[in-house]
């Protein structure tokens, strides 16, 4: 059971758990402001060059591909784009700046750092009018690697509330998948298959193998936890004939 929640973690759930800005598992996107935008009130009288904010975003972008690789250098540049972002009043940098930040805390096993600075960015977001939905999952995120599951689920919540297609999209489902998880890891099966069921229709209409596996992952586990395992085996051998067939890694199986 151990080794099919890792593969949870690393394919099927989690890795929406890596970030997606609009440019590109994350995985989770900044939507709702595609350019720089400037909130009036805040500038009064500056006048801002919009040179400056396209070379804040274009550094974000270098930053959100070599932190897990080179996280000291992404640091220094997402640190130097909050800065600049901060004295243009540009609000959509700062919110990326303090994701990628949050992100290389939360790696290192910061986790209050990661907590605040994600809802830091949080707060820029909403002062740009961004959808915020990814916002609120990488807080979740970030409470769910410590095991604070209430404040997990308050936050994937919150998530689902601020998605324009909470019932239809593919991250909201990676996020149902991951309340039943937390559900399931607290012994309430019973809702844990609830949210499950609400991610079957849409894997399957949608016809996406890698919700179809974690959904037959996430079962096998509620299966092992109650202890029937014949049951549980064969959902695990039919996930990794799919994962197989479609070249995707498999859960392990002990």
């Amino acid at each position: 059971m151990q080794n099919s929640i890792s593969y949870l973690l690393r394919y099927g759930i989690l890795p929406l758990l890596l970030i997606i800005f609009s440019i590109g598992p994350i995985n989770l996107t900044v939507s709702g402001q595609t350019g720089p935008a400037i909130p009036g009130d805040q500038l009064k009288n500056q006048s801002i060059n919009s040179v400056d904010t396209n070379s804040v975003i274009a550094r974000l972008q270098i930053a959100l591909a070599i932190y897990e690789s080179f996280p000291d250098s992404a640091k220094n540049i997402a640190t130097e784009a909050f800065r600049h972002s901060a004295q243009l009043g540009f609000q959509l940098g700062m919110a990326r700046s303090c994701i990628i930040l949050g992100r290389i805390s939360q790696n290192d096993g910061q986790f209050d750092s990661a907590t605040y600075l994600f809802t830091k960015g949080l707060i820029s977001a909403k002062k740009a009018n961004l959808t915020t939905a990814s916002f609120y999952i990488n807080i979740a995120n970030n409470y769910f690697f410590r095991g604070a599951y209430q404040q997990a689920m308050e936050n994937y919540l919150s998530a689902l509330q601020s998605s324009p297609r909470k019932n239809t999209s593919g991250d909201s489902c990676q996020v149902y998948l991951n309340i039943a998880l937390i559900w399931t890891r607290l012994g309430a099966f019973e809702q844990a298959n609830h949210y499950l069921d609400i991610v079957q229709p849409i894997a399957y209409r949608t016809r996406d193998t890698a919700m179809q596996v974690s959904l037959l992952t996430s079962r096998a586990d509620i299966l092992m936890a109650e202890n029937k395992n014949p049951e549980a085996i064969k959902l695990f051998r039919k996930s990794l004939r799919l994962a197989t067939a479609t070249n995707l890694p498999g859960p392990a199986l002990e």
